[in-house]
């Protein structure tokens, strides 16, 4: 990174002089393509988070200090941007995944017919028993269905147990009876 010529374009900017953002923008295009990619493993969104983060640079120029790191500061807006984006994402796919998994569609359950299943279904609460349908039946794994219900890990695997913990109980109901 030529830091002496960033530093000048950054002056003649903040002077109005717009063809000088052309050659900041050679300057600093690759590092901020690279923290946007390598925050969103997504080009099409990185790129967009890129202009957004230039737009800013620019907006917020006539107040930066001319002693300051330049090259920093672009990057940092473009992290934090990034990290937006992404978190604005998960909320989104966690949303969808949640009216998802709350729609009164019929499940893969409403055609399994074991004793051990309906016992379970009918009697643990509705929570514990989405965790079983998810973990057991449709084969996810506790990190994907604490992101799918928005919850964290730890709750996640305690509420678990304690769901396996009473389908144990039930397995003895209903084999035992037999």
């Amino acid at each position: 990174m030529d830091n002496i010529r960033l530093n000048r374009c950054v002056k003649e900017l903040k002077k109005g002089k717009q063809q000088y953002f052309d050659e900041f923008f050679e300057l600093t295009k690759n590092a901020v393509f690279y923290i946007t990619f390598s925050v969103l493993k997504n080009q099409e969104e990185a790129n967009d988070v890129m202009q957004e983060t230039y737009i800013t640079f620019l907006n917020n120029l006539i107040s930066l200090d001319c002693d300051k790191n330049f090259h920093a500061y672009l990057l940092t807006i473009a992290r934090n941007k990034a990290i937006n984006v992404y978190n604005q994402r998960r909320f989104t796919a966690s949303i969808e995944n949640e009216e998802f998994l709350s729609a009164e569609a019929p499940t893969i359950f409403d055609s399994i017919d074991t004793p051990l299943l309906l016992l379970c279904k009918e009697k643990m609460p509705a929570e514990e028993w989405q965790l079983i349908e998810l973990a057991v039946i449709q084969g996810y794994n506790r990190t994907e269905i604490a992101n799918m219900l928005g919850k964290p890990l730890a709750t996640i695997y305690w509420q678990y147990n304690k769901a396996i913990e009473k389908v144990k109980h039930y397995y003895k109901e209903v084999y035992d009876e037999r």
